[in-house]
């Protein structure tokens, strides 16, 4: 049996950003992660650990702003791949 050897590529396919579309987090997305980490600092802090208020707020502005911090200076993101792909038969 013989193989077919494949055609050449005429030009070349850059990659660009539009490529994979959801790659970039808008500041709105990147707000409210960071905001939804110190929010949930802040109630385990408060109500799990026992903190009191003062600390707690302490604590979740402390992360809320490292992680708006880090979100904002990542300019790329990974790509998650979801956990279970469903691929035909073949």
């Amino acid at each position: 049996m013989t193989t077919r050897t494949p055609a050449p590529n005429p030009r070349p396919v850059r990659r660009t950003r539009r490529t994979r579309p959801g790659y970039r987090l808008a500041f709105a997305d990147r707000f409210m992660l960071a905001g939804s980490t110190g929010g949930a600092v802040y109630l385990f802090a408060l109500h799990l650990a026992h903190l009191p208020t003062g600390t707690a707020t302490a604590a979740g502005v402390l992360v809320f702003v490292f992680a708006l911090g880090v979100l904002v200076t990542v300019k790329r993101l990974p790509h998650l791949r979801p956990l279970l792909e469903w691929r035909p038969r073949r």
